[in-house]
């Protein structure tokens, strides 16, 4: 009973605030605007401030895992190539394509991952958590686009240097890098910095999950719920049971066993919808595979933390 209900606190407060901004949006005490903004403010301020405040006062030795970034890294091409391979023998519309494949290998990371890092780990879990974000983030953004502009015929492969330019700017990886040598050479900041920093940490992952849950839409659900439910299971079910079982077999315990799981387990990112979208792609699917696969992983990450807590490995 202690692990049910220590794997429902876990995973239902992150799902409620979700669907509270879905809530808010039916009843029009938000709309799109708000939760462009929000999201718009998550993403550039809060989000950024929150990730540094962590790893700042982290332990480096701590955060800085380099077997986990490289497993994590490596899992993620071999993923991206097999659900490829897989696609193409099913999928064939190469727009269609491109959405399937994104939607099965990009995890909603930085909204529903870190909320849910925090809620198991704590702060040292989410600090260790967003060092890892700094390195998949990238990866996603360049993995995603060479996708999309091969799958796409109408895409610009110009585009690819803007993208580039778009990571090295990102402001998650930014604020992360800032904040090594503070964890690296335990630099206290100031009281009013510190203090300044606490405040507008506390409403990064509460907007965030608001605002995603804004954003849903069931209006693209029907026209593909195959490739959706296809794209979804890949996702939201063999990634993590594959990648968590190799990990856990690989020797990775703890704080390190359950990153590999929320990276892998994680719905669909809601970016996906929005690269595929601006480089022709079949934002429509996207759409519905980051609605189906947020939706499916209320059950199965709640599935997995119940499964690790009652083995004791995490």
């Amino acid at each position: 009973m202690d692990n049910l209900i220590f794997s429902l606190n876990a995973v239902a407060p992150v799902f409620v605030i979700v669907f509270l901004g879905a809530f808010l949006k039916r009843k029009g005490i938000t709309d799109d605007k708000f939760n462009s903004m929000a999201t718009n403010m998550v993403f550039k301020v809060a989000l950024p401030v929150l990730l540094f405040r962590d790893v700042a006062s982290a332990d480096f030795s701590n955060v800085f895992d380099i077997r986990l970034i490289l497993f994590v890294l490596i899992g993620t091409v071999l993923q991206l190539s097999a659900f490829w391979i897989i696609g193409s023998v099913f999928v064939k519309e190469r727009p269609s394509l491109g959405a399937f494949v994104q939607g099965a290998f990009r995890g909603n990371f930085a909204f529903i991952g870190l909320p849910l890092a925090y809620n198991l780990f704590g702060q040292q879990g989410l600090a260790k958590c967003a060092v890892l974000l700094s390195f998949t983030i990238p990866l996603y953004n360049v993995l995603a686009t060479i996708l999309l502009t091969v799958t796409s015929p109408n895409a610009d492969s110009s585009n690819i240097e803007g993208i580039i330019k778009s990571i090295i700017k990102n402001p998650l990886i930014i604020s992360i890098v800032l904040a090594l040598p503070f964890s690296y050479f335990h630099i206290q900041l100031p009281q009013i910095a510190s203090k300044s920093i606490e405040y507008l940490s506390g409403i990064a992952l509460p907007m965030a999950l608001l605002s995603m849950g804004g954003t849903f839409s069931f209006t693209a659900v029907k026209r593909c719920v195959n490739l959706s439910l296809a794209a979804a299971f890949l996702k939201i079910v063999l990634s993590p049971l594959v990648f968590t079982l190799l990990a856990f077999y690989m020797g990775f315990r703890g704080y390190s066993l359950g990153s590999v799981f929320i990276v892998f387990g994680a719905p669909s990112a809601v970016t996906s919808y929005v690269m595929a979208k601006a480089m022709d792609s079949d934002s429509e699917l996207a759409a519905s595979i980051v609605l189906m696969s947020t939706l499916g992983s209320i059950f199965t990450l709640f599935a997995g933390i119940f499964i690790f807590k009652s083995m004791g490995i995490m």
